[in-house]
């Protein structure tokens, strides 16, 4: 039996896949080069305020969300922006106004579709601050009121499921940072 070489791929083939692999290594981190492990859930604190949440990472999850309440659009400076109110774990209360970035639309399994404001927020876990869109809802009933999702964990975090608690918060100046990067446009400003 004879056995045919088997052809390498065409030079413009072998350029696109090329492409490929470098565009897919460029869009994020390869594991455990800039990731580091966290718990399924962890101490989280959002800026501006400082109000920490035990919070549940979920990758399954693409946005982050977080329960809010007394949520009212206004207008400021020819802009709409939201104002609500955050209640922390430990019940300290943070009034918020934020610019409003844009409206979610989402369904849950047993209802009619949700529009839900989306503002721009800091969050710290560990010692690692980002900016992040989170949207406004309510998580009344459910047992984190933060859930952080892929948005904000993707180039920070792999999820170990097994593990809780593995980052005790440290971001100092988070206020002041946070004010930077989550300027009075909702868009990180570059400093």
């Amino acid at each position: 039996m004879k056995l045919l070489p088997i052809p390498l791929a065409r030079p413009p083939l072998r350029a696109a896949m090329i492409a490929v692999f470098i565009a897919g290594a460029a869009a994020g981190p390869a594991i455990g080069q800039t990731t580091v492990p966290a718990g399924w859930v962890e101490y989280a604190s959002v800026h501006p305020g400082g109000l920490v949440y035990t919070a549940k990472l979920d990758s399954g999850a693409r946005h982050t969300s977080i329960h809010a309440s007394g949520i009212e659009h206004f207008r400021k400076n020819e802009a709409d922006w939201v104002r609500f109110r955050l209640r922390a774990d430990d019940g300290t209360v943070g009034n918020l106004e934020r610019p409003l970035v844009r409206t979610s639309k989402t369904r849950d399994m047993t209802g009619p579709l949700i529009r839900r404001p989306v503002v721009r927020l800091a969050i710290c876990v560990g010692n690692r601050l980002g900016a992040v869109e989170v949207n406004l809802s309510n998580r009344r009933g459910f047992n984190h009121g933060l859930l952080i999702g892929r948005s904000y964990l993707r180039t920070k975090y792999l999820i170990n499921t097994g593990e809780r608690h593995l980052h005790k918060l440290n971001c100092p100046d988070a206020d002041e940072i946070a004010a930077r990067v989550t300027s009075d446009t909702g868009k990180a400003d570059g400093k």
